[in-house]
């Protein structure tokens, strides 16, 4: 008896609950708004005030944030740019509703150029405002940001490359060449940043540049097909990418993007590939996309998938600069002009060696493909020859990357006057960089 009257005592108290729920549920809604509303207002004054030891990149990440939460907008410049480029700190404001609904918006934001998705990861994170904590990865070389639903967005540096000799060595049965060169990755490089897509079918490649192809002949689109491939994990990704290597200029710009796609992918993936696996997975999309995953200095041959790790043989400190014509060079075109009876005799090993013992000079910098790219760009030899004679004084040696157009200054990072008032040439400093293995390439902080 005393426990049929503590059964319906129960059931008498929580169905008068319900009804006063019901009763009440318009002014449970409008209080919880209102919370929300305050919790989004006080975090947004807390980002703008200043943080105390907080460095002036992440300040200004945090007021970009924080202004753009208010307008219920996209996540500030500040956050897009992260950690990578130039800005090692990086500090944003994850906007979440259900993921699904965040993929459509986005899409809906990005529908430019021929119905391609275009626009920024930071705009696909909208809705209801939610503080994260934020988590770095093994490495200070990426910044990653995990959001309520599990996703993560991570921002790599993404950089280039030079060839410090280049030696063709024959012409494959496939239509191919062997090489062996000297590969050396540099500081001067994109930003991209990596997402999870709520997507079954594609991955969603943005970028402000409309030169760069969004679709599949893309490397990056490549890169995180291959993945796909190769692990049997069926994620897609979205993927901004901010444009600074020029395209067309023996920089291997496209080949460093691949590369970080695959690193970007496998991190996002919980690190399910070793990087020996990416290396080798990387040749089946391109020859110069495994020189990215060496620690900095490579010794390349076959088709330049074949890497091996050496001794960076000059200082990373050693000064370079960048001289570029408006014009890019195709590589199979530079290739078809080959005359393979007017390459240097010289022995690549040998060449590594004087490397390593003398400094880059003009009888270790050789590279065969100068030859057939002045061929086709006549005003690429009058180029050279001029930053020769106007860095004669600064004991500079200069030559041409890969398969051109750029021209690379070494041992001065003062461009010549008549360089710097042309306004049609590109122009960057850069330094050699490297990498320790688990980690990614940061820029240096010239």
């Amino acid at each position: 008896e005393q426990t049929k009257k503590e059964k319906n005592f129960l059931q008498n108290s929580f169905y008068s609950c319900f009804l006063w729920i019901k009763k009440n549920q318009s002014e449970i809604s409008t209080q919880s708004s209102n919370m929300s509303s305050r919790s989004s207002l006080a975090f947004a004054t807390r980002a703008r005030a200043a943080t105390p030891g907080a460095t002036p990149a992440v300040k200004r990440s945090l007021s970009s944030s924080a202004s753009s939460s208010r307008r219920g907008g996209a996540v500030g410049a500040g956050a897009r740019r992260g950690g990578g480029g130039k800005n090692a700190a990086f500090s944003s404001v994850l906007f979440s509703s259900s993921h699904s609904h965040r993929h459509r918006q986005h899409q809906h934001r990005m529908g430019r150029r021929g119905g391609e998705n275009r626009g920024s990861i930071g705009r696909g994170f909208r809705g209801k405002m939610t503080t994260m904590a934020s988590f770095s990865s093994s490495s200070s070389s990426s910044t990653m940001q995990q959001n309520p639903d599990g996703f993560a967005q991570i921002d790599l540096f993404s950089p280039s490359k030079i060839n410090l000799f280049l030696r063709i060595v024959r012409r494959r049965e496939d239509g191919y060449h062997d090489l062996a060169s000297l590969f050396h990755v540099i500081d001067l490089g994109d930003e991209m940043s990596f997402a999870k897509s709520s997507s079954e079918t594609k991955d969603t490649l943005v970028c402000e540049d409309a030169s760069i192809p969004l679709d599949e002949s893309n490397l990056v689109i490549k890169a995180l097909n291959l993945f796909r491939a190769k692990t049997g994990i069926k994620q897609y990704f979205w993927v901004e990418l901010k444009k600074t290597v020029p395209s067309g200029a023996g920089l291997g710009g496209g080949s460093g993007n691949a590369a970080t796609a695959l690193y970007a992918a496998n991190k996002l993936c919980g690190d399910v590939a070793t990087e020996e696996e990416l290396l080798e997975w990387s040749g089946d999309i391109g020859s110069d996309i495994s020189v990215f995953f060496s620690t900095g200095a490579a010794y390349c041959t076959g088709r330049g998938e074949i890497v091996e790790d050496v001794e960076p043989p000059l200082p990373l400190t050693t000064k370079m600069c960048l001289v570029k014509p408006s014009i890019g060079l195709s590589t199979p075109t530079i290739f078809k002009a080959l005359d393979l009876d007017k390459r240097s005799k010289a022995e690549p090993l040998d060449l590594l060696k004087s490397l390593n013992a003398d400094g880059c000079t003009y009888e270790n910098a050789i590279n065969d493909l100068e030859r057939p790219a002045f061929s086709k760009l006549p005003e690429l030899g009058e180029l050279k020859d001029k930053l020769i004679d106007a860095t004669k004084e600064d004991g500079a040696v200069v030559f041409m990357s890969g398969s051109g157009s750029t021209i690379v200054l070494l041992g001065t990072d003062t461009v010549p006057k008549f360089a710097m008032e042309d306004d049609d040439l590109f122009k960057s400093k850069v330094r050699l960089i490297s990498r320790k293995k688990g980690e990614w390439f940061v820029p240096s902080n010239v």
